[in-house]
């Protein structure tokens, strides 16, 4: 059996979130599918896209990412690889990797905490709130091939006490 040709002009997908994941599969339609960016919708409920990668604030109050990822070089080599190929809005001349390399150059990166509550506040995650039978059971289901997780649940792995301690 053959696989059916799809004219890639006559797609139309639909996203639901305007995360990192939504953009990044649309971007890699139009790239790598040549599927027209006019026949992609992306739905967010907020008025910003972006997902936890949003970013807030300015010089005098502060800035934050509800993800609170950093772009760094020495990680990201997928986003590395989609941001080449996308040229930047202010110099298309440059791409948009070439250019956020640029300002992390510029603008050294400087957290000052992993995790804030929802009142910007500092929040201890040294332990996640994981004990360390905790982080054992976490290792056994990760290190489990998939013929010994079989058909079970996730739940059929932890003891009770790591859903509710």
């Amino acid at each position: 059996m053959s696989a059916k040709a799809v004219n890639a002009a006559t797609v139309k997908a639909h996203f639901v979130g305007g995360g990192i994941g939504s953009l990044a599969a649309a971007a890699f339609m139009i790239r790598d599918g040549k599927v027209p960016g006019k026949n992609i919708s992306v739905y967010e409920a907020i008025s910003v896209l972006g997902g936890a990668l949003d970013g807030a604030g300015n010089a005098i109050d502060g800035y934050r990412l509800r993800g609170g990822r950093m772009l760094t070089s020495d990680n990201y080599e997928c986003v590395w690889d989609l941001f080449k190929t996308i040229p930047s809005l202010e110099n298309p001349q440059m791409s948009v990797f070439e250019e956020t390399m640029a300002f992390n150059k510029q603008h050294v990166p400087h957290a000052q905490a992993r995790l804030v509550d929802r009142n910007c506040h500092k929040t201890d995650v040294t332990t996640m709130g994981f004990s360390m039978a905790d982080r054992l059971e976490l290792v056994k289901i990760t290190e489990a091939s998939e013929k010994e997780l079989g058909s079970d649940r996730i739940s059929d792995w932890p003891s009770p006490s790591f859903f509710c301690p």
